[in-house]
Parts: C-alpha cells; sequence; structure tokens
C-alpha cells in the first residue's frame, strides 16, 4: 500500500470545489449565490523524491518478508523440536514400563524364593528397592512426557492444561 501511495503522491490531478447559497433578510428578496473553483495540480519537478519513497517502501516491505520469514522459520524449528522431545518420551516411557515389569516379576520371584529360605533377606532387599526405583523411573518418564506434550501444544499455539 505504501508503494502505490508512493508512485500515486506526484501525479497530475484535478481539484474541483463549489459553492452554492442564499443570502438575503427576507424570503421573498434573497439573492442567489454560485461559486465554483477549478485546480489542476501539475507536479513539474520533484527531484527523484517518488522514487526515493518507492525505494524505502520496498526496502521495508522486503524487510518485513525477511522477518516473517525468519519467525516462520522458528516457529517451524520449535515445532520440530517439540514433536521430536515427545518421540523420545514417549521411548522413555516404554522403556520405563519394561523396566518396572522386570523389576515386578523379579520383585515376586525373590519373594517366592524368600518365604521357600532360598533367599536372603538382602536379595529380598535388593529386589524391592530395584522395584520402586523402576517406579520412580516410570513417574519420572510419565511426567516428561506430559511436559513435553505441553510444549509441543504452546509451540502450535494451544494451550496446555
Amino acid at each position: 500500500m505504501e508503494i502505490i501511495i508512493a508512485r500515486a503522491e506526484n501525479r497530475p490531478h484535478v481539484v474541483v470545489q463549489g459553492n452554492f447559497g442564499y443570502s438575503g433578510r427576507q424570503l421573498s428578496s434573497l439573492e442567489q449565490d454560485l461559486s465554483g473553483q477549478l485546480n489542476a495540480v501539475l507536479p513539474l519537478w520533484f527531484a527523484g523524491e517518488s522514487r526515493h519513497r518507492v525505494g524505502q517502501a520496498q526496502s521495508v516491505l522486503e524487510q518485513t518478508r525477511i522477518f516473517a520469514d525468519e519467525t516462520r522459520k522458528r516457529v517451524e524449528d520449535d515445532v520440530t523440536e517439540a514433536y521430536l522431545t515427545v518421540l523420545s518420551a514417549r521411548a522413555r516411557r516404554e522403556m520405563a514400563n519394561r523396566v518396572l515389569e522386570s523389576g515386578e516379576e523379579g520383585r515376586r520371584v525373590v519373594e517366592v524364593l524368600y518365604r521357600e529360605g532360598t533367599a536372603t533377606t538382602e536379595d529380598l532387599l535388593n529386589a524391592l528397592s530395584d522395584w520402586i526405583k523402576a517406579r520412580i523411573d516410570r513417574i519420572r518418564a510419565n511426567v516428561g512426557l506430559l511436559v513435553s506434550i505441553g510444549k509441543l501444544e504452546r509451540s502450535v499455539g494451544g494451550t496446555s492444561q
């Protein structure tokens, strides 16, 4: 829009003005007045001012396009990074689930062996400790996944709750 205005600013143009009115003290003796004016504006010399303004407007337009492209690229990069983080968090959660399943099975086996008298108290405590650590790791993995999903939602313009 600025470029069009800058180009049209120094073009020839015509201004027309007119007035019509009545004057007088009594309704029966009113006098009519009519006046008109026609002006033609022809710029003779403007020393390249229009070209300069057009150049400025084109420069601003180009800078705006560059800024928009850079912003779009940053948003794309943010979304891609957030998506990859979600995929990574899902993989960590799946691994934590497998480790927890293994820990639960190990705990059950050691409990059976302990009841039979073939496992020591230390073996039972180690199995319980490993199982608790696996549960904590799964909780951390779930929290990490939820956080990464929230970041992805924000990066695409959504609001996470």
